[in-house]
């Protein structure tokens, strides 16, 4: 009699907020890092959070605090132009970086808001 090995399931509440589990890690910042890369990364991500529509991430002018990764769902940045109104700049959808506007100098050029 042979015997069939039995795969182990994967506790989801352990990974469902691990880059390496993550559908998009191919396209992602993680994409090319090793395991042992892979848990430093993990171990710097402070706030896994959902925004509610038309919510603000951050405003233009404040202070770089974070870089956000997209995993779900699309955010707008948008600039102030001089009349009052505001510009749609970027389109931000999963896999995509929010917050590298503020790197150079410290603080953010746009403002961000959840779409969905």
């Amino acid at each position: 009699m042979t015997e069939t090995a039995t795969p182990s399931p994967i506790p989801l509440t352990e990974t469902r907020d691990k880059c390496q589990f993550c559908s998009l890690s191919g396209l992602c910042l993680p994409a090319g890092l090793d395991e042992g890369e892979l848990s430093k990364l993990e171990s710097v991500i402070k706030d896994k959070r959902t925004y509610k529509t038309s919510e603000n991430v951050y405003k233009e002018y404040h202070p770089l605090v974070n870089l956000y990764a997209v995993r779900s769902g699309s955010f707008k940045s948008t600039l102030l132009l001089a009349n009052g109104e505001r510009q749609i700049t970027e389109f931000h959808l999963p896999g995509d970086i929010i917050g590298i506007d503020g790197i150079a100098d410290k603080r953010h050029h746009v403002s961000v808001d959840a779409l969905e």
